[in-house]
């Protein structure tokens, strides 16, 4: 399997308890013709998808320890995912980087089951720019660490039917705060 480099920034995503064995890693598997990787901390799941497989996927899913997806990602270039002979096989150009165990100590969540699939009756969909929902997110994280807010306990947040009309975003803690954000650029208009 050809991996891209930005695969690897998953790892930011993985567990990083040692007790967390199973989820400690990025998850590699094919389904209908398209890799994919994911990774989880327990809260959060991201998972990659793309096109290029490359060769032999034969005995996939497996599952990379963080420590071997931490070395590839430091190499900062696409690699190659093998499996031989119960072992996973990592290279980039011509030479082995990692060779682990594809065994992995415990089972990957079925993050399918995880993902949910809405109707369009129990969800709305909204296409936001990146840079803005970047930006309202810093703009939570700083209401959650200014002295005087003593933390948010939670968030609430209204997504109005007009896409061109601002998301209000109230934060609840000891000190109330609002935001609006409009989340359509005039690009997407």
């Amino acid at each position: 399997m050809n991996i891209p480099a930005y695969v690897f920034s998953l790892c930011e995503v993985a567990a990083r308890e040692s007790t967390r064995f199973a989820i400690a890693s990025i998850h590699f598997s094919v389904r209908d013709g398209v890799a994919r990787a994911a990774a989880t901390d327990g809260r959060r799941l991201v998972e990659f998808s793309w096109a290029d497989l490359g060769e032999n996927v034969d005995g996939l899913p497996t599952t990379l320890p963080l420590a071997a997806c931490k070395a590839a990602r430091s190499w900062n270039k696409p690699v190659k995912l093998k499996l031989v002979e119960g072992r996973a096989r990592v290279t980039a150009g011509d030479k082995i980087k990692q060779s682990v165990s594809a065994e992995s100590e415990g089972p990957f969540p079925k993050y399918d089951d995880i993902i949910p699939e809405y109707s369009d009756d129990e969800a709305r969909t909204i296409a936001v720019d990146p840079t803005l929902l970047i930006g309202l997110l810093e703009t939570l994280k700083a209401l959650n660490e200014w002295s005087g807010c003593a933390g948010l306990a939670a968030c609430e947040m209204t997504f109005p039917n007009d896409p061109t009309k601002p998301v209000v975003i109230r934060g609840k803690s000891d000190v109330g705060s609002v935001v609006a954000v409009q989340m359509q650029t005039n690009r997407d208009r």
